[in-house]
């Protein structure tokens, strides 16, 4: 059933149905404003805008505008200033919502209403304000645009939600100095406005870190209009994004969204109530619920997250109000940013050699099997990309050797003795990721470059995941080179060795099937 959207008025009550649209040529003229920074307490790395914390399945500027769309606006200026590259690369331009997005930059975070006296309204003309780390439902929305009116929002207390629809007359009191709760006083005070009270369940903010966690929450119930990502897989226990991944023996207990390139593994417990925002690791043994896990965070098999907002080793308590930083040396929790994967020095190197010195015959007797066969002799050489400068911005690479495309046999061995070769010079480490060159590395999603960035390119990479009969994808391939980052141990390393003999043993039989 349609919510509605209830207006008290002093003398009376009435109700906006939410179907029905305000005519074009009565469209308001909409400024949304994304300036304002994410509190201190929430543990969000880089100091995000408050816009881009993630509320479900996305964040809630992009809620924001899709409730902007619902509600037949067409036309949205938005006033940023924390971090506007970051909010212009997330947003674009609005084509994905239909929306004409004008940017505009304030000076200042916390007072950029001087805005509103720059944008020349006719004195009778209205103004829809709104603001991105505030979202209310297209109902709402849908009823400001059709009348002149003022959000409050009904919680704990009765205030303003930071959205209101008011004649451009109403600017004239607002200074250039006015902060949010002066904008707030304001709107409210204007005698033409009405009130507009707006339920719990069609309004989330990204104030506090409680009200982060409450926003998950109306995202959770998806009752308000909080709606999910076309492409996103419904199921039993919520919703997940498609390129997630959910071992079938992990136990997902609902309301549960995990989101992009999420990985839980085996006998991992998530939910209910929990809400992965997008690279997060949840291994085996991990449980996961009444909690908000920030991007690009590894939860190890000891962990248990209740009640809580985590971001890497940083974990912000909502039952007692109360911050922890877990140190990094334990493994419990830890950023996706690298840091993990052990840095080889010269004992891998001398280990190298010696192996290489007691390989050369073999090697020797490759090369002639080489040449009688027909084979391609030596290797290739391989412009392999280690990340980015953080001066100048431009790719570091390292030239590594490697096997012809087509080689079998003894060619593939050969390029596999080169690679030693690159252990030997530094080059290369025993274990670490996968090398890519500059096609491979631009072909990787934003967040995959930031986690390999400076990693070491290994002699023996994580096994990845694949389809049956047909080799793993990029995706999957970065994935396991992920889990090898935040897992890096002996034990895994050996483990590493036996699912490559195992992945050797099988790739083996296969051959051997298609050539019977």
């Amino acid at each position: 059933m349609a919510q509605q959207a209830t207006c008290s008025t002093a003398d009376s009550v009435r109700t906006v149905p939410p179907a029905i649209l305000p005519e074009p040529a009565a469209l308001p003229r909409v400024v949304v404003f994304m300036s304002a920074p994410s509190a201190d307490e929430i543990p969000a790395s880089a100091s995000r805008p408050a816009s881009l914390l993630p509320f479900g399945a996305v964040t809630f500027a992009e809620q924001v505008l899709d409730s902007c769309a619902r509600a037949g606006l067409k036309t949205i200026d938005l006033v940023v200033s924390e971090q506007p590259e970051a909010l212009r690369a997330h947003l674009d331009d609005g084509w994905r919502w239909g929306l004409t997005l004008n940017w505009h930059l304030a000076k200042e975070s916390g007072t950029p209403y001087g805005f509103l006296h720059a944008l020349g309204l006719a004195a009778g003309q209205r103004l829809l304000i709104g603001h991105g780390d505030r979202w209310v439902s297209d109902a709402v929305v849908r009823a400001l645009a059709g009348d002149e009116q003022v959000a409050l929002r009904i919680g704990q207390g009765v205030e303003w939600s930071g959205w209101a629809s008011v004649t451009a007359t109403a600017l004239k009191d607002v200074p250039a100095h006015a902060d949010f709760d002066l904008l707030g006083a304001i709107m409210v005070g204007q005698p033409s406005a009405r009130s507009l009270m707006v339920p719990k369940d069609q309004f989330a903010r990204a104030g506090t870190a409680a009200d982060l966690m409450q926003a998950q929450g109306v995202a959770l119930r998806n009752e308000a209009g909080a709606h999910l990502p076309a492409t996103w897989i419904r199921k039993p226990w919520g919703a997940m994004s498609p390129d997630a991944s959910v071992h079938p023996q992990a136990d997902i207990r609902g309301p549960v969204l995990i989101g992009p390139r999420c990985s839980v593994d085996r006998q991992a417990r998530v939910g209910p109530g929990a809400v992965l925002s997008r690279d997060v690791l949840v291994a085996r043994g991990a449980v996961v619920r009444e909690a908000l896990v920030l991007p690009e965070t590894y939860l190890s098999g000891g962990v248990t997250l209740e009640h809580s907002v985590v971001q890497g080793n940083v974990v912000q308590d909502l039952r007692w109000s109360a911050r922890m930083v877990v140190p990094l040396r334990d493994g419990v929790l830890g950023p996706l940013n690298g840091g993990f994967a052990p840095r080889a020095g010269w004992l891998g190197r001398g280990l190298g050699a010696v192996a290489a010195l007691s390989l050369l015959p073999a090697f020797a007797l490759l090369s002639l099997v080489q040449r009688l066969g027909g084979q391609p002799s030596g290797w290739i050489r391989i412009d392999a990309v280690v990340g980015r400068d953080p001066q100048s911005g431009g790719l570091r690479r390292v030239m590594l050797r490697g096997p012809h495309t087509s080689a079998e046999g003894a060619s593939c061995l050969k390029g596999g003795y080169g690679a030693l070769l690159d252990v030997v010079q530094g080059r290369r480490h025993w274990f670490g990721i996968r090398p890519r060159e500059k096609a491979q590395w631009y072909a990787l999603r934003r967040d995959w470059q930031v986690l390999f960035n400076d990693q070491p390119v290994g002699l023996f990479h994580a096994p990845a995941w694949a389809e049956p009969f047909g080799p793993p994808d990029g995706e999957a391939l970065a994935a396991a080179d992920a889990y090898y980052i935040v897992r890096a141990s002996w034990r895994e390393r050996l483990r590493m060795l036996r699912g490559l003999f195992r992945t050797q043993r099988l790739a083996f039989g296969w051959r051997q099937q298609l050539r019977g």
